[in-house]
């Protein structure tokens, strides 16, 4: 496949190429081959990378204005095309490359709650009879047909896999006919540019409590990682779903606003959200509770799961 440099690096700042074709791009230097396109994205060892990929004969190597002005006595000779984000950068190339996907793809991001609410979209829709795949901490899980199409197909074991890896499952998927996708988006990977390019077409918010403060330097910072999923990647046509009990979703709520995105909301502890749970009785192998969805009561539900935080998971 040729690649046009100019269809795909629409962030540049400047480059010395006009119409020039590069056959392959990659993130990664071992695989690099003569005459190669090298991003290379942001790292403690990103300098080491560049040399590798020159060494094996990238022709041109993208990388950002920060990494740039911070090494450039240390890069080896070879043309730069300088970005203001080699991650961004990347997601639109694996976009270019995989442009299909499926028409409903839900992502859900949250400190806890993300791999079973993941699950638990897939298995509704999978008892409506529709194709589904789910991604996350538990891996690639698909409907009884789906696996049936698709057989086989191994990803990084990373709750948010990165770009490339990500735009190819959803190709297959969108060719093999599942239309249903739904994934986890850790703050990592959001942070990171691995989900941008994806059309997501409604966004889930669990809650948000302390952790990944390692990756993360303060809990401001993990919060604005999290709300690029609806800032950034959620589709201007797309529904978001808050946990309105979380201390997080008024604000999440008013930046979601500020885009014109329609919210739906839910909760255990208050009655102004769009789906509540009230009576909840818990059990030792299940838990019951009334729903009340849009003004609608379903009195008695039962699910076979256990523990009161479920039913958050659940709504």
């Amino acid at each position: 496949m040729k690649l046009k440099l100019t269809n795909f690096l629409k962030n540049a700042e400047s480059h010395p190429f006009e119409e020039n074709d590069f056959t392959r791009v990659t993130s990664d230097s071992r695989q690099v081959q003569t005459g190669d396109l090298f991003i290379a994205i942001p790292c403690d060892q990103v300098v080491d990378h560049i040399v590798a990929s020159v060494k094996n004969g990238a022709k041109a190597v993208v990388i950002d204005e920060t990494t740039h002005q911070q090494n450039q006595t240390r890069l080896p000779h070879v043309p730069y095309i300088i970005v203001k984000n080699a991650r961004q950068a990347l997601c639109y190339y694996a976009r270019q490359l995989y442009p299909e996907q499926p028409k409903v793809i839900a992502a859900v991001t949250g400190t806890n709650g993300k791999s079973s609410v993941a699950t638990f979209i897939r298995q509704i829709w999978e008892l409506l009879g529709v194709q589904a795949a789910s991604f996350g901490t538990l891996g690639l899980e698909l409907s009884q047909e789906a696996v049936r199409k698709l057989g086989d197909f191994e990803l990084p074991k990373l709750t948010t896999p990165d770009a490339i890896s990500l735009h190819k499952l959803l190709q297959v998927l969108a060719k093999n006919d599942i239309q249903h996708f739904t994934f986890e988006a850790s703050s990592h990977g959001l942070d990171q540019y691995r989900l941008h390019g994806a059309k997501v077409t409604v966004a889930g918010f669990t809650n948000l409590t302390q952790d990944h403060l390692d990756y993360h330097p303060s809990m401001e910072a993990y919060f604005q990682a999290k709300s690029k999923l609806f800032m950034e990647v959620l589709d201007k046509q797309g529904k978001a779903v808050l946990n309105l009990d979380s201390p997080y979703a008024t604000s999440l709520e008013l930046l979601i606003k500020a885009r014109g995105i329609e919210i739906i909301t839910y909760s255990v502890l208050t009655d102004a959200a769009d789906l509540v749970a009230k009576n909840i009785s818990l059990h030792a192998s299940s838990i019951e509770f009334d729903l009340v969805a849009m003004g609608k009561t379903w009195p008695k539900i039962k699910v076979p799961v256990v523990g009161n935080f479920q039913i958050e998971n659940i709504l």
